[in-house]
């Protein structure tokens, strides 16, 4: 029986860096020598066994063989005749494959320490490929060992992996896991960047396709990545974990909550994204506000019961705008100051002279001193010297009133392609694991730019004709059959465009021009959603739909 020390603990110590946890591997023993040697069974899946002192991990050597599709089909071999080689072939890159003996020898039969020397992520053997967690632990120990590179055969490798539907057998838990891991690490946005250049990341997150621009480009500040470049900053800053999965889902758009859902992201770390994206563009103007907009703010936030976390939101805000917003820091600066006014107040005692009138009974008492304490807090934020809210005159509130049926008109049209085109691209994502499909999504991947171009445009020529025969049908009385064929033109194309997009996004972003312009459509849109979304009958309804949205989401967990 021999014991050496392996991965990572031996990958820090030739490193310089301090070494936590310490992984064995025991060569020439059998389980029933383990167990009379006083070790404890831990392992399910293959013999790992605790120290009976120190409580360390143990493993007996092992081999792999892939039997199933994903990170968890392996069929496990592990006997006496198992030789130090044959498990450090298993492992997934060279730096994590040199073992130590008790006398200290190192043993390195895979070049480790070559590349560690010259910075070099590279993969032990084809078996990587065997385990799509890898792709993870990569990027991963990209944002962690900032100046290393992935060798551009592993990466090659890894594109491979991607396109031939690895990936998509990855459950969430898992992909979470390893993406919150690589979140904490000192550079985050190099994890992202490896995702990117791989195409993993478009497939565990499609949400973040269009964040492809500049995934060639190792300096995310060169790159059309600010997001990138906020999350190294927040890291920089000791951020949470909550605040640094904000910064990249607040990215996404729109498909933030379908993000959280499909990565079944913790509650802490998804309500602080929710808030970013709800509250954040009236927070950024908040010293144009008057007080009631910043109690409201403050409510909506719950920043009252958690101010902690509203804390963390207004960081948030400063690390995502502070390059494009010279004004920014005057509205943090106005909100910590009707926090700090509004905060002050003592709820207890303006509860009070409501508790002792004895008129007042159960709801109702309840609904005064909810009144009386929101009254006390916004004569605080006045007195702290926030302007009230200008009344509007009345022409001006019926020339909105008027204007609100343009408004929603607006929202339906310029929001048709937004709200269709996330669950569009998960259908055409599930289309993907079948291998006729897969392999068509492989071809488009790897596309050059401009062939990716015409392969991007041909759904919108190509339904074209339906389109006019649609207009054909409208004008010639058959209103329904028209509008029919025109909407289901519309669905076509936006599921067709959503995953042509996610798939060929890399490659036109190469494309100066195209950049370029889809960086002004996309200022672009968001000047007009500001602009729509903005009125107080669209903010109503979007607040509704979020409601009700929350609602069934608890009656679902509930009856599951």
């Amino acid at each position: 029986m021999k014991i050496y020390v392996v991965g990572g603990a031996v990958r820090d110590q030739l490193l310089g860096l301090p070494v936590h946890d310490r992984d064995y591997v025991v060569v020439g023993a059998t389980p029933q020598q383990m167990l009379d040697a006083g070790y404890e069974p831990v392992g399910q899946d293959f013999p790992v066994f605790l120290h009976p002192q120190t409580h360390e991990e143990y493993a007996l050597a092992r081999t792999e063989r892939k039997t199933a599709p994903g990170y968890s089909g392996f069929s496990i071999h592990s006997a006496p005749d198992v030789t130090l080689e044959d498990d450090l072939r298993r492992r997934d890159l060279t730096i994590n494959a040199i073992a130590q003996s008790a006398e200290g020898q190192l043993i390195d039969p895979y070049g480790g320490q070559a590349d560690i020397q010259a910075r070099l992520f590279r993969h032990v053997s084809d078996a990587f490929a065997e385990d799509p967690v890898r792709i993870l632990r990569v990027a991963r120990f990209a944002a962690r060992f900032t100046d290393f590179e992935v060798a551009a055969s592993t990466l090659s490798l890894m594109q491979s992996m991607v396109k031939n539907g690895e990936v998509d057998a990855l459950v969430p838990e898992r992909v979470w896991q390893e993406l919150a891991r690589g979140l904490m690490q000192t550079k985050p946005s190099r994890m992202f960047i490896v995702l990117m250049r791989c195409g993993a990341l478009q497939r565990i997150a499609p949400e973040s396709a269009h964040l492809a621009a500049g995934a060639n480009d190792d300096d995310p500040q060169k790159a059309n990545s600010t997001w990138l470049h906020s999350i190294d900053v927040a890291a920089a800053q000791q951020a949470s974990l909550s605040q640094r999965f904000a910064l990249w889902s607040i990215s996404t758009g729109d498909g933030l909550a379908s993000l959280c859902d499909r990565l079944k992201v913790p509650g802490e770390c998804r309500d602080l994204a929710l808030l970013a994206a709800q509250e954040g563009r009236s927070i950024t103007i908040a010293n144009e506000l008057g007080a009631e907009a910043h109690l409201a703010i403050l409510s909506r936030s719950d920043a009252f019961r958690k101010p902690a976390r509203f804390e963390q939101l207004l960081a948030v805000i400063r690390w995502r705008d502070s390059k494009s917003n010279a004004q920014l820091e005057p509205a943090l600066h106005a909100m910590n100051r009707s926090f700090s006014a509004a905060a002050a107040v003592d709820a207890g005692t303006v509860a009070q002279p409501i508790n002792a009138d004895s008129s007042l009974q159960g709801a109702q008492r309840g609904e005064a001193i909810k009144r009386a304490v929101l009254d006390a807090r916004l004569k605080a934020i006045l007195a702290s010297g926030v302007p009230p809210a200008s009344k509007p005159k009345k022409k001006r509130f019926l020339r909105r009133l008027l204007s609100a049926p343009f408004a929603i008109a607006s929202a339906l049209v310029i929001g048709f392609l937004e709200w269709l085109w996330q669950p569009l691209l998960n259908l055409m994502m599930r289309l993907g694991r079948f291998r006729i499909f897969r392999w068509i999504e492989g071809v488009i991947a790897r596309l050059p730019p401009y062939a990716a171009l015409v392969v991007f445009a041909a759904p919108g020529l190509l339904l074209l004709p339906f389109k006019f025969a649609a207009l054909y049908l409208i004008g010639h009385g058959q209103k329904l059959l028209g509008m029919g064929v025109f909407v289901l033109a519309k669905v076509v194309g936006t599921a067709l465009v959503a995953r042509i997009f996610s798939l060929t996004a890399p490659a036109l972003m190469r494309l100066n021009w195209f950049r370029v312009g889809y960086e002004r459509f996309i200022a672009f849109k968001k000047k007009v959603y500001a602009l729509v979304f903005d009125h107080p009958w669209i903010r109503l309804a979007r607040r509704t739909v979020r409601t009700w949205r929350e609602r069934f989401r608890h009656w679902r967990k509930r009856s599951a």
